[in-house]
């Protein structure tokens, strides 16, 4: 959903500098060696609803805000009676669009990605009536080791 909202000559340049930001982390990201990668996908991150996020976008967090082990977006925390701490910023992950497709009775699936905000456990605050995230975190067995060669990840505006 698009927002129409104008914004400000500030917003714009916060807007364009948070880009250039993601973008930057996301060029660090495909510039590490697997030895890095591996060191920053080593510690799994959970949403609050209990989905393990993907290697890059482990990588992605941890280089934003090391040790997180679980985020949310503002909608997920408010569904779990919870509020983003004032001023804090939010991190960028990737979020994949998939679009399906049908063409001379074939279906295909078109994916890209757009950058999502999300928050860390130690960005909220619990409300009063706020329900312990433990009973909604999913405990899975370890994961097997993750084969970073796989992750290929698509910056918008990149062809393939």
């Amino acid at each position: 959903m698009k927002n129409n909202k104008t914004l400000t000559p500030e917003q714009e340049r916060n807007r364009d500098a948070r880009r250039a930001h993601f973008k930057a982390l996301v060029n660090h990201l495909k510039k590490m060696s697997e030895a890095e990668r591996n060191k920053f996908s080593s510690n799994s991150i959970k949403t609050i609803e209990g989905h393990e996020l993907s290697p890059a976008n482990t990588i992605l967090i941890n280089l934003q805000r090391p040790g997180c082990k679980l985020v949310g977006g503002w909608k997920q925390w408010k569904k779990y009676n919870r509020h983003i701490i004032k001023g804090e910023q939010s991190l960028l992950a990737w979020a994949p669009i998939i679009k399906h497709k049908s063409d001379n009775n074939l279906m295909t699936e078109e994916v890209k990605f757009t950058p999502i905000s999300l928050f860390s456990e130690s960005q909220v605050e619990e409300n009063k009536e706020a329900v312990p995230v433990e009973k909604f975190t999913v405990s899975t067995p370890s994961s097997p080791k993750r084969n970073m060669d796989t992750v290929r990840l698509i910056v918008p505006g990149e062809h393939r």
